[in-house]
């Protein structure tokens, strides 16, 4: 019999509640959620059991109920504890701590162990653990020895289990050493790369910027600079950083004086700021692309992804108004990294540019621009070479990519996996048709409007009941008062309709759709809500299918979807919806 069994029977026989039992034990009522439902076992060392079985005697004793002496409950805890005392909770946040570590695919170690990969997400998240956990522990070590064989392979693992794997050679003392890891009740977080501030920083970015008061402010900057290509050579080097303040001043005069209307091609090996210690040049040299994206020009870019994922998420904070343009498309490429140089260079027909700044001196760097019809050949020729090795980093949908969007949401969502959603305010496949007609009567929508937000609610909620007949789709979003509503209407959710403009609720009209919300969570299987109090983005919605993908939508300014299957950046955002602090406010 497992431990929660036990504890079950005795909350039957004394038919008492979880809150009663929390008072009595003098332990919260979620760690008595989390004993009940499997989730965690008490270690055998603690004084847990003595404080259960203690506070069970005391209500059987005041309710007249005859369950043995307080030894005797205390040792049917114990026996179920004796051949496996694991705390379930810390052994999946250490199979995650693996699986981000070494950006592990879902579907290649569940290929591996044999399971499902929703079933081994599941078991990351803490929602199922395996039968037999020695086992699986020694299986995944298996695979973790036959998969990564390099040293720096090995040093990464090292540093997360805090014991060094690098010169074992046996398969079986490796396999060991891992087990005895992911089953032992201890977990260092100084390992644990704190996710929530990272992201946070990056969607809040998302955010709060507003597309149109850059592009304004660009047009208007451009406006004031003139250049005549003439008057510029076809050729110049630079040398040594000091000459940064006048490449970057020289691109520009370059790319406004060209007028640049075929799609261009990047590629660095490490993040701006490597090649640009002063802000301001960096910020010159990110106006040359913003060049590109007034002339709607657009920007194919390789980021290097090989980095710790804060350096990532650095690198792409540059790029977030190329992004929200919808005019990027972003690549990387698998086990780059800089060398005793860092490097970058530009394609385009009309011109191209180089750099490289070595690694450790900062004083010792080439940059080169180059309008010679022989060299913009060759550049070309190097850059089919570069990205012919690429693979996708993300993919961008705006409004004209309306109908693909869909499709993917449509096909994905008969798909088995897990979905979990955090949004602003209250989903939108909830609402019904009268509800959702009634508001867009009120704030006078446009007919045309009208239909594509009627259209765009009927299909989420397609989606959202196809996932529910094989999967869970979780939701998690504010419970707002009247006093916070007050200060701060909320909207309809219409990212997904790519509808830019506010549409608030009444009051009444949002009590309503709590209801039909609460309503409908109690009517499909599958479906679970969660209040969200730590939400503080305005216009962003992250959800993920967990192992998969992760789309982050921003609403307005403008309204744009991206969706993330790379595993380093999966992984990030995924861990950061989990560090939030949820409450469940309806069936589970």
């Amino acid at each position: 019999m497992e431990f929660k069994e036990q504890l079950k029977i005795y909350i039957k026989k004394l038919n008492c509640t979880a809150k009663e039992l929390s008072i009595a034990t003098n332990l919260s009522a979620a760690v008595i959620s989390r004993y009940k439902n499997g989730l965690r076992v008490p270690n055998l060392n603690s004084d847990t059991i003595q404080k259960l079985a203690t506070g069970i005697k005391s209500i059987a004793t005041e309710k007249g109920i005859q369950l043995g002496s307080l030894d005797e409950i205390e040792s049917s805890f114990v026996d179920t504890l004796s051949n496996n005392n694991i705390d379930y909770e810390i052994f999946s946040e250490k199979f995650s701590m693996i699986l981000s570590t070494m950006n592990i695919n879902i579907s290649s170690i569940a290929k591996y162990l044999n399971f499902d990969p929703s079933y081994i997400s599941r078991i990351r998240t803490a929602q199922r653990h395996p039968a037999d956990v020695k086992l699986f522990s020694e299986n995944v070590g298996h695979y973790l020895f036959n998969t990564y064989r390099r040293d720096s392979d090995k040093l990464q693992l090292s540093n997360v289990i805090q014991k060094s794997v690098i010169d074992i050679t046996k398969e079986e003392d490796f396999v060991k050493i891992i087990s005895k890891w992911m089953c032992s009740n201890q977990v260092n977080h100084s390992h644990r790369i704190d996710y929530n501030n990272i992201i946070s920083e990056f969607v809040t970015l998302i955010d709060e910027f507003n597309l149109d008061e850059f592009t304004q402010a660009y047009k208007l900057m451009s406006s004031h600079i003139h250049s005549e290509s003439s008057q510029l050579p076809m050729t110049k080097s630079y040398y040594t950083n000091k000459s940064t303040e006048q490449f970057t001043s020289d691109l520009f005069k370059y790319m406004l004086s060209n007028t640049i209307n075929e799609p261009v091609y990047f590629y660095a090996d490490s993040s701006l700021s490597s090649y640009f210690h002063n802000k301001e040049y960096l910020q010159l040299f990110i106006s040359c692309f913003a060049l590109l994206l007034i002339r709607n020009v657009q920007i194919n870019i390789i980021h290097n992804i090989n980095l710790p994922i804060e350096n990532i998420l650095e690198g792409m904070r540059t790029w977030i108004p190329f992004y929200l343009t919808g005019q990027i498309k972003s690549y990387y490429i698998d086990n780059i990294s800089p060398g005793i140089f860092n490097h970058f260079e530009f394609y385009s027909r009309d011109i191209s540019f180089i750099g490289e700044t070595s690694t450790s001196k900062g004083d010792v760097a080439h940059f080169y621009i180059t309008r010679m019809r022989n060299e913009l050949n060759f550049y070309k020729k190097r850059m089919n070479v570069i990205f012919n090795e690429a693979l996708p980093l993300m993919e961008i949908y705006k409004e004209n990519r309306y109908d693909e969007f869909f499709d993917f949401m449509l096909q994905n969502s008969k798909e088995k996996g897990t979905r979990h959603e955090i949004l602003p305010t209250l989903p939108i496949h909830t609402i019904s048709d009268n509800l959702l007609e009634r508001i867009l009567e009120r704030h006078s929508i446009k007919l045309e409007d009208r239909e594509k937000i009627i259209k765009t609610t009927k299909i989420c909620k397609e989606c959202a009941l196809n996932s529910c007949k094989h999967s869970y789709l979780i939701d998690e979003f504010p419970i707002l008062s009247k006093d916070e509503f007050e200060a701060n209407p909320p909207a309809l959710s219409l990212s997904k309709a790519f509808y830019e403009d506010t549409i608030t609720y009444s009051y009444l009209e949002y009590l309503e759709h709590l209801e039909l919300t609460r309503r409908f969570a109690d009517k499909v299987p599958n479906y679970i809500i969660k209040s969200n109090d730590t939400t503080r983005q305005q216009s962003i919605l992250i959800s993920r299918q967990g192992g998969k993908w992760v789309l982050v939508s921003k609403s307005k300014f403008p309204a744009i979807h991206f969706l993330f299957t790379h595993p380093q950046l999966r992984n990030a955002f995924e861990q950061y919806m989990s560090d939030l602090n949820n409450n469940l406010i309806t069936k589970k």
